[in-house]
């Protein structure tokens, strides 16, 4: 059954390579995407029950190989993020600063590459950090185009499968289950199809928490530190690894990050963080929580609430500065929510740093609160989970794992964070579902597909709690 997945695999995305432009072919692409999850989870179910061989370790390896291989071939279409990438390289080995300059700026219109048209909000400079830019520049040096682009990260993408596969057999338990992300359509689809860069964050923030995992700190932290310098994502981990680190880790990491950002920053005309304050204060696509956030205070109103605390808070304190009355523009309620839901994350990061878990589960943990809370969800932002499902989803120890495989136990099921993979491999099998957002007027994605993404996590996280399960290699393996 697993030889007949992959097989099957290969056709469909074959069929997406050769149907053009996706985001023009929804049906196609939604349909071609409901034949890979459902070949996915034949995929995983025939690969639980398979002896760990390295025949068949090759043979799941191998296989997602050539799924990225077929869309290295197709143009992407789904989004618009790889040829920003591209033109940030481009300037840069032209000697601009990306984060100075707006794509769309008339002095650099003897830059712009045949694929300028597609570049997404071309007014406003780059949102990607340093580190992604060093990328971008030295992938544009060598051939400026998408497909060289693509080509890079998925061989950091297949970095990944061999360093997971590694790791699991390293660590006593079945090496098959590395298909979780091998064989994942949504890595083949966001990284090989549509080259995101979030898939070189996420390897890194997986080497970060295998080396934190492992006891090697200093290596933690150059991981940690890197992947911050490619996608600001891992943030979130921070406050985990920071209570496992002493103050030489933490000035490597922070060293790390400010030697990759003083150049760019001392070049960027004072225009460094423009970008990224642009999509954390406006951008809103395919949230969970969010909305129901903004619908509430829309509803509530409590600007003049607001007002009046800050306004008797001032008498009390004799503030005559006026430093504690909140700014018009901060009690807009889009600017509004976005407060409260960052106060939410902080108090999701609290409770789950007193649970004082392992630090793969506080990630995944810190990761899912803030995908639940962002405003913006993109298909590709799931990227970062797809390694987390195989380090938390291994299950048990494998039979004689073999000399030099150390063993290692996880916390079972009754832990206060205990393992959710149904759910979340649930959502990042829906979420493609919010490309219909191209078929709607405004770009919106439409309420029931949200719910069709979100609603079903929570019986699913409820049943497998109450089950006891822990993914879908938690069996010993034959």
């Amino acid at each position: 059954m697993g030889l007949a997945a992959a097989a099957g695999s290969v056709v469909v995305y074959a069929i997406l390579a050769l149907s053009g432009d996706l985001r023009q072919n929804l049906p196609v692409f939604l349909g071609g995407w409901a034949a890979l999850a459902g070949l996915y989870l034949m995929g995983l179910v025939a690969l639980r029950r398979t002896r760990p061989t390295r025949a068949a370790l090759a043979f799941v390896l191998a296989a997602g190989a050539l799924f990225r291989a077929e869309l290295l071939l197709a143009r992407p279409s789904l989004s618009d993020d790889v040829h920003r990438y591209v033109r940030d390289g481009w300037v840069q080995v032209h000697g601009i600063n990306p984060y100075a300059a707006a794509p769309d700026d008339p002095a650099l219109a003897s830059l712009r590459l045949p694929d300028h048209a597609l570049i997404n909000n071309p007014s406003i400079p780059t949102i990607y950090p340093p580190g992604a830019q060093a990328l971008f520049a030295a992938a544009a040096f060598v051939r400026p185009s998408p497909a060289f682009f693509k080509v890079l990260f998925v061989l950091f993408d297949l970095a990944a499968m061999l360093f997971l596969a590694g790791w699991l057999r390293r660590r006593g338990r079945n090496p098959l289950g590395v298909a979780v992300y091998a064989w994942h359509p949504l890595a083949v689809v966001e990284v090989a199809g549509s080259g995101h860069v979030d898939g070189v964050g996420a390897f890194l923030l997986a080497l970060a928490i295998v080396a934190i995992i492992g006891g090697r700190k200093i290596a933690s932290s150059v991981a940690l530190g890197a992947a911050m310098a490619v996608k600001i994502v891992p943030v979130l981990a921070v406050p985990f690894f920071v209570r496992r680190w002493n103050a030489l880790h933490i000035a490597v990491c922070a060293g790390l990050l400010v030697l990759a950002a003083a150049p760019y920053a001392r070049s960027s005309q004072g225009r460094f963080f423009e970008g990224f304050g642009e999509y954390a204060t406006r951008w809103e696509f395919n949230g969970a929580l969010y909305p129901l956030i903004e619908e509430g205070i829309d509803r509530l109103q409590p600007q003049e609430a607001l007002r009046s605390t800050a306004a008797r808070v001032r008498r009390l304190v004799n503030d005559e500065a006026g430093w504690l009355v909140p700014p018009d523009r901060w009690l807009e309620s889009p600017r509004l929510a976005r407060i409260v839901a960052a106060l939410a994350f902080a108090a999701c990061l609290l409770a789950i740093a007193l649970r004082n878990s392992a630090p793969e589960r506080e990630v995944f943990a810190g990761l899912g609160a803030a995908l639940l809370l962002s405003p913006t969800v993109h298909p590709w932002y799931l990227l970062w989970i797809l390694p987390l499902l195989v380090l938390l989803g291994a299950g048990p120890r494998m039979r004689n794992p073999g000399p030099g495989h150390p063993r290692r136990s996880i916390p079972g099921p009754s832990h206060p964070l205990a393992w959710s993979g149904t759910a979340w491999l649930w959502l990042t099998l829906a979420v493609p579902l919010s490309y219909l957002a191209y078929a709607s007027a405004g770009s919106v994605v439409p309420v029931w597909v949200r719910g069709a993404e979100y609603l079903p996590m929570i019986p699913l996280a409820l049943w497998e709690r109450a089950a006891g399960k822990r993914g879908w290699f938690s069996e010993e393996t034959p």
